[in-house]
């Protein structure tokens, strides 16, 4: 097994049980561009992504959104305990082995978000979820 399969498969496993809070609680999947850049700009993810020019793409900070979601809050519950536990391990397996965290939104209402980061390899990795907003 390759190092990038390797890599890719872990992240897989990291992600795995763990959903983005929304209106619709999307899993996580695991999205890979072989011999690219990271995008530092929603243009450019828009090229590399191969999203439609009608589909709206903005940026956010993904170390932002790993740390909100990861965060403990005094009213939190036993389930929710323990997805933030989940998300804490997650966002330390993404700092650990990517670089140049990046978030990316696509889309309004039904909404793709992307939590992207560079290999090693040269290779840009990364989770894709699916969230409703209205």
């Amino acid at each position: 097994m390759s190092k990038k399969a390797s890599l890719a498969d872990q992240l897989a496993r990291a992600a795995q049980g763990i959903v983005l809070p929304s209106e619709f609680d999307g899993h996580f999947s695991v999205v890979q561009w072989p011999n690219a850049e990271i995008p530092k700009t929603p243009s450019a993810f828009r090229q590399l992504a191969e999203i439609p020019p009608q589909s709206p793409v903005e940026s956010f900070d993904a170390s932002a959104l790993l740390s909100r979601l990861g965060g403990d809050q005094s009213t939190d519950g036993a389930d929710v305990k323990r997805m933030r536990a989940k998300f804490r391990k997650l966002a330390e397996f993404l700092r650990g082995n990517l670089s140049e965290l990046r978030g990316f939104r696509v889309g309004n209402i039904n909404v793709e978000f992307y939590i992207l980061g560079a290999s090693s390899d040269g290779e840009v990795l990364g989770l894709k979820a699916l969230g409703v907003e209205t």
